[in-house]
């Protein structure tokens, strides 16, 4: 990651940005600039001040610094994460292929599972709710659970 980081930051497309208290930072934003868009690669918050609403606070900054810097779209990716769809007024359709053998479980598992925020969760915010407090975390141990199994066995 660092790698790439750097890389970005050489071709004069990596911005950041961050909200700091004292020298702690509580929320920040790593985006990619290109022809117009900004494009969110990482964000995360400080859980401690969640109350704050710091991931709101930053985006309507981002938005300000937008505007200042004549861009006119943010891209926040793909995911079905509520603050998504709270900023957006279009989404668009992300092509991708998947090939695997058939024997590759974990990456078969995610392909459907990217599948189905992609169909279902957008326009569904009970299921939304449902994906997050049940099936994403479940998800993760099992995809966990998986990587710890593969590198037992071939590594």
């Amino acid at each position: 990651m660092k790698e790439c980081l750097s890389s970005w930051a050489k071709d004069g497309v990596l911005v950041r940005f961050s909200i700091r208290k004292g020298e702690e930072r509580i929320a920040f934003v790593i985006g990619l600039l290109e022809e117009g868009t900004l494009i969110h690669h990482a964000t995360s918050y400080d859980a401690g001040y969640y109350k704050l609403s710091p991931g709101k606070v930053l985006t309507y900054l981002i938005i300000q610094w937008m505007k200042q810097m004549g861009l006119n779209k943010l891209d926040f990716g793909e995911g079905a994460e509520d603050y998504k769809f709270a900023y957006a007024n279009k989404t668009y359709p992300l092509g991708r292929a998947f090939i695997s053998s058939r024997a590759n479980y974990p990456y078969i598992v995610n392909t459907h599972f990217i599948k189905l925020k992609r169909t279902q969760l957008q326009n569904n915010p009970r299921l939304r709710k449902l994906y997050h407090e049940a099936l994403w975390p479940v998800r993760r141990k099992v995809k966990s659970f998986f990587h710890s199994l593969f590198s037992l066995i071939f590594f």
